[in-house]
């Protein structure tokens, strides 16, 4: 039995090319296609094309596949930058109008949210539901009225929503107007 598998490993490790330092290199100079000619149904190549005539009389070279691309970004917007803002009509403190033209740009009209009467300091966290998939918090407006709020949901007099609610407070984030610039400010609503 031992013989047998010595034997079968002579063979193996033979017929691999383990032992490949005994065989002589090829050398690459004596490689030759054996079909140098294509056959008669394939197209020619691109240096087959005959030259076109230009303005001048002159025959230009057909061009090969080694051109490169040249991209012309004239007219077109870079990719790589924020998208230019749009000027907003916006409310100053004193209740004017204002055309600013940093910062996102105004909501579409739309019904307000009940919870967007009130300012988030008047709001009151009442009940927190966190360690579930889709979290959801109560809390209680200064009327003495109830709202169920998820991520998303808005709140506040400034164009605020709920960012995150984790374990004993809501996280709403608000956009307020300060030395014409828009800055966005994050309020935590604590679990009493």
């Amino acid at each position: 039995m031992m013989k047998l598998m010595m034997f079968t490993l002579v063979i193996v490790v033979s017929t691999c090319g383990i032992f490949s330092w005994a065989q002589e290199p090829v050398p690459a100079t004596n490689i030759q296609p054996s079909n140098p000619t294509p056959p008669g149904n394939i197209a020619p190549s691109v240096s087959a094309v005959p030259s076109a005539p230009t303005a001048d009389g002159a025959t230009a070279a057909a061009t090969n596949s080694t051109d490169t691309y040249s991209y012309d970004p004239t007219g077109k917007r870079d990719p790589f930058r924020p998208e230019e803002e749009k000027e907003v009509l916006v409310e100053d403190s004193s209740g004017a109008v204002v055309k600013r033209s940093e910062g996102p740009a105004p909501l579409a009209p739309r019904e307000l949210d009940p919870l967007e009467a009130f300012d988030l300091s008047q709001l009151k966290v009442s009940a927190i539901i966190w360690d579930v998939k889709n979290p959801r918090a109560l809390l209680r407006d200064p009327n003495g009225g109830t709202h169920t709020v998820r991520l998303k949901s808005r709140l506040g007099r400034r164009n605020g929503f709920v960012v995150a609610i984790r374990e004993g407070e809501i996280v709403a984030v608000e956009y307020d107007v300060e030395s014409d610039q828009w800055v966005k400010s994050f309020k935590v609503l604590e679990l009493r």
